[in-house]
This record gives C-alpha cells, sequence and structure tokens, in this order.
C-alpha cells in the first residue's frame, strides 16, 4: 500500500477517530475509498468503496452478485407469486438468466441444504449445469438425450427456497476491516489498533447508512435501490436492517441489533410495533459524542 504524505495525514486523523471512538460514517467512506485500490476486487471492502466511491447505480461486483441472484429466484422461484414466479424454459436460457440464475443461485445457496437436498456440494452442482448445457451464440441450450434427474433437483433447490437472511456477512466486513487496519497502521508507523465490540457495531452501523439510497441495476434491467429501516425480531429486539427494494419486494442485506435502542433513541416500542420508525439515514455523533442514526442538518 502506497501512500502520499497528504494520504498518511488524513488516515492518521482517522486511525485517531476510531481508536478514540469518535468517527462518524464521513471517517469510513474516507477511509473505505482510501483503502480501494490496496483491496482485491473479490473483496467486500473494494466492493463496499466502489459503492462509496460512485454515484450512479451499480450492475456488477460480488455485491451486486448476491443482489441480482436473490432477485432472480425471487422472480423466477415457486414462493412468491403475482407478477413474480415467472415461468422458467430451461431448455433454452440466456446467458445472463443462465450465469445470474443456475450459477449464481447455486453459488448463494447454503452448502449444506444444497447437499441434503442434491446429495452435491456446489462444485459438483455446477459441474453438472455446466455438463448439461451447451453455449448457442448469447443462448445456452440443455442437451438432449440426457439423465435430467440431478439436474431436476438442483433446479428444485434454486426455486424452491428464498433466503431471506441478511446477504452481507457483517463477520466478513470487520475481519476484513481489521486488515485494512492493520496495514495502514503499520504504513503510517503506528501502534495497532484494536476493535472494541462498540466499534465493531459502529462500523457496520456507518457501512449501513452510507449505503442508503444507493441504486442498482438487475440482469433484466430492473433498478432497486438500498434503504435503512429498524424492524422487530422473533424475540422484539430492535433490528437495523440495510434492504434491497425492487419494485414493491424487499429483502435484507444487513441485520444489526440495536438491543438498548441506542443508535434510534427517538424511537417507541409499542408492543409488537415500533412507532416512529422514520429514523433518517445518516450515522453521526450527538452532543455526547454517541453514534446516532438521524439525518444531517
Amino acid at each position: 500500500m502506497n501512500l502520499s504524505d497528504r494520504s498518511k495525514s488524513e488516515l492518521l486523523l482517522i486511525l485517531k477517530k476510531i481508536e478514540n471512538n469518535s468517527f462518524n460514517e464521513d471517517h469510513i467512506k474516507d477511509l473505505l475509498i482510501n483503502w480501494r485500490p490496496h483491496f482485491p476486487k473479490d473483496s467486500m471492502i473494494w466492493e463496499l468503496a466502489c459503492f462509496m466511491a460512485h454515484t450512479e447505480a451499480r450492475d456488477r461486483g460480488v455485491f451486486h452478485k448476491e443482489l441480482d441472484s436473490r432477485y432472480a429466484k425471487i422472480v423466477y422461484g415457486n414462493t412468491i407469486g403475482g407478477q413474480f414466479n415467472k415461468q422458467l424454459y430451461y431448455y433454452k436460457i440466456d446467458s445472463k438468466l443462465f450465469n445470474t440464475l443456475l450459477i449464481g443461485g447455486i453459488e448463494t445457496t447454503d452448502e449444506l441444504f444444497l447437499i441434503e437436498k442434491t446429495g452435491m456440494n456446489k462444485i459438483q452442482a455446477i459441474n453438472e449445469i455446466k455438463r448439461l448445457y451447451r453455449k448457442d451464440g448469447s443462448n445456452f441450450l440443455l442437451n438432449p438425450f440426457q439423465n435430467y434427474t440431478r439436474f431436476l433437483l438442483i433446479l428444485d433447490v434454486i426455486l424452491g427456497m428464498i433466503n431471506m437472511t441478511a446477504a452481507i456477512d457483517n463477520e466478513e466486513i470487520i475481519k476484513q476491516f481489521k486488515e485494512g487496519l492493520k496495514k495502514t497502521c503499520e504504513i503510517i508507523g503506528i501502534d495497532q489498533i484494536s476493535l472494541t465490540d462498540e466499534n465493531e457495531i459502529d462500523i457496520l452501523i456507518c457501512i449501513a447508512c452510507l449505503l442508503h439510497s444507493h441504486q442498482f441495476i438487475l440482469f433484466d434491467n430492473s433498478e432497486g435501490e438500498c434503504y435503512i429501516k429498524p424492524s422487530l425480531n422473533q424475540e422484539r429486539l430492535v433490528e437495523i436492517n440495510l434492504w434491497a427494494k425492487v419494485l414493491n419486494i424487499s429483502w435484507p442485506l444487513m441485520t444489526i441489533s440495536d438491543k438498548e435502542m441506542s443508535y434510534i433513541p427517538e424511537i417507541k416500542l409499542n408492543g409488537f410495533r415500533l412507532e416512529n420508525d422514520n429514523i433518517g439515514f445518516n450515522a453521526i455523533r450527538n452532543s455526547e459524542n454517541n453514534l446516532i442514526i438521524s439525518t444531517k442538518e
């Protein structure tokens, strides 16, 4: 990681903010953008930094692949009806849908569930799909006179279950964030910074707020966006969720527990409902230096 003197000075100020837990979303944004050139393109840090650096709708990347695949499962799956639940004509399928729904559908499926239902792991299932199809221009054609038993089992898994758990792995974000901190401290020449549990949650809150309103374009050219909103989980604890929304369908991207409701102090819990859940979308510090979700003034 080669950094100019100016970058080192700016990063040192941010690191001090992280160390004394006084940072906000702007500091995390600047840190991610500084790190972006130095992380692999298949890393979560690089992907998040791309969202921060560009205002246009995103149509590629690891994070986008998860969005695209999950949306394709909603459109062609068996669990949601209405304008979704389109018929999949799998004998002839265009390349974009093939890679998004069939290959991406396997890659984003829980592997233990896949093995339980098909007897195949992800690599085996992908190889089976590729064995049965041949490329013809912009389409993939199903080869005739084959045994489709294993293929139909895979297809049933892809279309029969939509994973509604959070798409973004919070632990992976923090793991990569720590790697970035370690490298940065070494280059600047300061002692390593250790994150507390409070630090980690604050960082996740900042990232969720920074992703709010970012748009993305999906395989069928539908446009969606991210938005942040709290909800109650099954234990009636408040969760701060970052959602992806396309048309009238939403699914979770990030879920962060806020047991003490410290990040959204103005919210009220009324039985099984949240009152005043229009909480804003900026991660800022209040007069007591606590990170809260509100709107910049």
